[in-house]
């Protein structure tokens, strides 16, 4: 079945948010964090694990998200959780604040394995509150206080796909009420690519 017809309330989203070694796998960065919270209707499942880089953080990176090397030690290399990802990532729409980040490293980490997501559509919240929120900042830590959405730690990948996820359906919600004909998943994968 092509999850874009189903009713946006059924759809299955995959929220994902990793946390890096730096901005830029092409130049050798790598995921030390990884969170995704998959919601279909009532239900949620999570995956959430520190990930093994490698090597040591750059103390610059680790003054963002306060990932430390004592913190990833004995964490999993991602060779290792790259099963756990695709079983939950599995027939479900990846939704994410500056999804194309994320999505840009679990390439580079995954390899041949994408292929087996790399067809899943994709919703960028941060595409979305650019064009259709008008607030003075869209960083998600900025709209999570602007929009009354909570509060407490940012820039860890577990709080932040629950911080996603609210943004999420607020956007939804917002759009309804100015009467954006929001039912299927199709039509919110679309309102990306409208142009004002």
């Amino acid at each position: 079945m092509d999850i874009l017809s189903l009713p946006i309330e059924d759809a299955p989203f995959s929220i994902l948010d990793v946390e890096t070694t730096g901005f830029s796998p092409k130049f050798g960065d790598k995921i030390c964090e990884i969170a995704i919270l998959r919601i279909e209707g009532e239900k949620e499942k999570i995956f959430h694990s520190l990930i093994n880089p490698g090597f040591k953080i750059p103390e610059k990176v680790k003054s963002i998200h306060g990932i430390t090397d004592d913190m990833v030690s004995s964490a999993p290399y991602f060779i290792e959780v790259i099963e756990d990802i695709l079983n939950i990532l599995k027939d479900s729409c990846i939704v994410g604040h500056n999804i194309y980040f994320d999505i840009e490293f679990l390439k580079n980490e995954m390899g041949d394995e994408f292929k087996r997501i790399e067809r899943n559509p994709v919703i960028d919240t941060l595409k979305i509150s650019k064009v259709y929120l008008n607030q003075p900042s869209n960083a998600l830590k900025n709209l999570t206080y602007s929009l009354g959405l909570g509060g407490g730690i940012f820039h860890r990948a577990l709080e932040d796909v629950y911080k996603t996820k609210n943004l999420l359906f607020y956007i939804i919600e917002h759009l309804r009420k100015r009467n954006f004909n929001l039912k299927t998943l199709s039509d919110l994968f679309e309102i990306q690519f409208v142009k004002f």
